[in-house]
């Protein structure tokens, strides 16, 4: 009796499965139980102060036994060395959460393309045994070390971590005593663009401005604010690419300085891409539908996607149509962001089906007006802190399977690179178990 049952449970098991790799979504709430359950530890920069904290999720039987997180500044089980490298610990008691320290971020840039940990390793340890650690870590490399996974891949089917207005950032920028009303507000990254791309970003979202009487013409803006040179950002974008093998996409959506009725401006500025990235750009003649390996064999590895139908037209030698950017216009709190990503999605997975034009989830708040003039939300870094831990869950979860590209303000306040990372590797490497070592 007791061999029928089991046959019967491997039988149903079977099917289900079966029509889960059919549909690709009729079940992606029971695979990701499944090999997505997990624990998981992470480190992230709190973007109101630089401190670090600790996310984690899945963590076995804490209101049972006895279970603590540590910090430490080695790689060392410190249930080897007496504990001898700590330098924060807590007593956890939930299964998911987010602790604060009072550890600081350096900021000192280092750039090594050996992907590597750095700074601090975390640990959870559980009835005096170690159970997960993960540690800072740069992923420079990350797309060309699954290359043999990603080759026959498209854009469209991949997680892409990214970064929304991702040149809105000042080096050496302190918010504990630096910011202003125009600093809370303009201000989306704390890391400038090589940076992003040596920790793992692999799409840029731009806004250019023109000002047609400086030396420097063309700038990356956050609105009608001016940021960055976009010489100095497409020079490391180069120098990254020319540093690794990876591919990167630079998608400029939005012109909100000196581009209105311009036709000629638009010219000039492709003009001068052209100039700087004819010999990096991706032949855009297969379009969306090029996979990771032609990319790779023909040798040019970075994607210039640009937001005017008119201009993409004109050139289309040289640009791909932009990513569609799925914006909410959400500023009040985590559950409308939730509520319009899920949403979104639905809508997406619709379409997509006759489309293989990436799209990227912009999964951060956005104030209108009215919200800086007033300083409602007391700027961007407290509306990011209140959210990208949970964008942070819920990627992670299931809802991370079909994901895309997914743009953040204030990257390493969420775990979206290494969720990425992990996503990938499961989606096209037969679910192994990859990310946080156990």
């Amino acid at each position: 009796m007791k061999c029928v049952r089991q046959k019967s449970i491997n039988f149903h098991l079977a099917t289900i499965l079966f029509l889960c790799a059919l549909t690709n979504k009729l079940c992606d709430g029971f695979l990701t139980d499944n090999f997505y359950s997990r624990p998981s530890l992470y480190l992230t920069v709190n973007p109101k102060n630089h401190q670090i904290d600790i996310n984690w999720f899945n963590l076995p039987d804490t209101k049972i036994l006895q279970s603590t997180i540590l910090i430490t500044t080695d790689s060392t089980n410190p249930l080897t060395n007496n504990y001898e490298n700590v330098v924060y610990e807590f007593i956890v008691d939930r299964a998911d959460g987010r602790q604060a320290t009072n550890l600081t971020k350096n900021f000192t840039n280092t750039f090594d393309i050996n992907t590597r940990c750095y700074d601090f390793w975390i640990f959870f340890i559980q009835n005096d045994q170690m159970k997960v650690q993960n540690c800072f870590q740069l992923h420079p490399t990350w797309m060309n070390d699954m290359k043999n996974i990603l080759i026959n891949r498209k854009v469209r089917d991949l997680f892409l971590p990214g970064t929304h207005d991702s040149a809105s950032y000042k080096r050496g920028f302190d918010p504990t005593y630096m910011d202003n009303l125009i600093t809370k507000y303009s201000l989306t990254q704390d890391d400038d663009i090589k940076s992003q791309l040596y920790h793992g970003i692999r799409y840029l979202d731009l806004r250019i401005g023109y000002y047609r009487s400086n030396d420097e013409k063309f700038w990356a803006n956050h609105g009608i604010t001016r940021i960055q040179p976009l010489s100095d950002v497409l020079k490391q974008v180069k120098d990254f690419v020319d540093a690794t093998n990876e591919i990167v996409i630079l998608d400029f959506q939005e012109f909100p300085v000196g581009f209105r009725n311009s036709f000629e401006t638009h010219q000039q500025l492709v003009m001068y891409l052209f100039q700087e990235l004819s010999n990096y750009a991706v032949d855009p003649a297969i379009g969306w539908d090029v996979t990771l390996g032609d990319i790779w064999y023909r040798g040019n590895r970075i994607i210039v996607a640009y937001d005017y139908h008119s201009i993409v037209q004109e050139h289309s030698t040289f640009l791909f149509p932009s990513v569609r950017q799925r914006w909410g216009k959400v500023k009040e709190g985590f559950a409308s962001l939730e509520k319009f990503l899920k949403e979104s999605r639905e809508n997406m997975s619709r379409e997509s089906q006759f489309f293989s034009r990436p799209y990227a989830e912009m999964a951060e708040l956005t104030p209108e007006a009215i919200d800086v003039i007033t300083n409602r939300y007391g700027g961007l870094r407290k509306m990011a802190d209140s959210v990208n831990w949970h964008v942070t869950r819920m990627y992670h979860g299931e809802f991370g399977r079909r994901a895309n590209i997914v743009a953040v303000d204030f990257y390493l306040a969420t775990n979206i690179i290494e969720i990425a990372i992990e996503w990938n590797k499961r989606k096209f490497d037969n679910g192994e178990n990859y990310g946080n070592i156990e």
